[in-house]
This record gives structure tokens, C-alpha cells and sequence, in this order.
């Protein structure tokens, strides 16, 4: 399953997301964006971003 991670950008203040393979590797990007000093960093998986419509999803 693959999972966004979505933030709020330090430097424009814009909405942002990166894709993610797995759980591991959004935990991952979330620890880089604490460090980097980035806000209101959350994990969503596709499912919930799309209410479990993996077809609207974009890898």
C-alpha cells in the first residue's frame, strides 16, 4: 500500500505531498520534514485519502 505524506511547506506556507512505497518509508520522510522544520506533517494511506478508491490514487 502506498501512503501520502502531506505537509505544510516552511518556506511559502503551501500545502505539499510526497509519495511514499510503504509505511517505513513515510515514517522516514516525516522524521526529515520534523528536521527540516517543515508543519503540520501527517502519514494518510490512499485509502482514507480517496475513501479506498485506489484507481483515483496517483503513484
Amino acid at each position: 500500500m502506498t501512503y501520502l505524506v502531506a505537509y505544510t511547506d516552511k518556506e511559502n506556507m503551501e500545502y505539499s505531498q510526497i509519495t511514499c512505497k510503504d509505511y517505513a518509508e513515510a515514517e522516514r520522510e516525516v522524521l526529515r520534514l520534523e528536521k527540516a522544520g517543515h508543519l503540520h506533517i501527517e502519514i494518510i494511506s490512499n485509502q482514507e485519502a480517496y475513501d479506498g478508491d485506489e484507481s483515483s490514487f496517483r503513484e
